[in-house]
């Protein structure tokens, strides 16, 4: 278990006894994702700062690009990949080995504000600020297509929220007052779930995508 604060960095805790195992001093850090083997960190926070840090608190690497704070950080299954979602209107997907940067996913004129992995990592949806959100192809850095994007003339809803099954095709977009499942590669709407006058605040979908909660 890994819990950050401005004050202590990053303190990593036996999950079984809750002793202290190790401590990461990434002070500003205001995210953390553990990779899926368990032995590495990702964290990331202000100034753009993000950072691969070992079982024991090490530093590996520091992630460095961002012109703006990092507000979002994933793991790609395998843990060869990760991606970071920054306010300067960028996506990044690094090398987890070599600490490189891979690919440059560009937004312009809007902050990346929310990231998810699908299809088993061979995809990535991105939501801005705007509401928009765009499928890329995370093996080539590809734009494939845009699935909502308030400034057309025919605008949808922006989205509030995004969440892909990590092994399936599946994405949720949360716009005001409904839910829709796409097909990500292909583009095709699955599925609307109308919930006003309720307002769903979080969402998760299941790695399937066979189960969809909302509150």
């Amino acid at each position: 278990v890994v819990c950050c604060s401005d004050a202590d960095g990053c303190l990593l805790f036996d999950a079984a006894s809750g002793a202290v195992v190790g401590q990461a001093q990434q002070h500003g850090a205001s995210g953390v994702e553990v990779f899926h083997s368990g032995d590495r960190l990702l964290t990331w926070g202000s100034e753009g700062h993000a950072t691969l840090v070992g079982e024991g608190g090490e530093t590996i690497c520091r992630l460095i690009g961002h012109t703006e704070d990092i507000v979002v950080g994933r793991v790609f299954p395998g843990g060869e990949r990760v991606i970071t979602g920054s306010l300067d209107g960028r996506a990044v997907i690094w090398d987890a080995r070599s600490c490189s940067l891979r690919f440059d996913l560009v937004h312009k004129a809007s902050q990346v504000i929310m990231v998810s992995i699908l299809q088993g990592g061979d995809l990535v949806a991105v939501m801005t600020s705007f509401g928009s959100v765009k499928v890329w192809n995370a093996l080539t850095g590809e734009a494939l297509r845009v699935l909502v994007n308030p400034s057309t003339i025919f605008s949808s809803l922006p989205a509030m929220g995004i969440d892909c099954s990590l092994r399936g095709s599946c994405l949720a977009v949360n716009a005001l007052g409904e839910i829709v499942i796409w097909h990500a590669p292909t583009g095709f709407e699955l599925r609307d779930f109308q919930t006003y006058p309720n307002l769903t605040d979080h969402m998760a979908v299941s790695p399937s995508g066979d189960v969809l909660a909302a509150c």
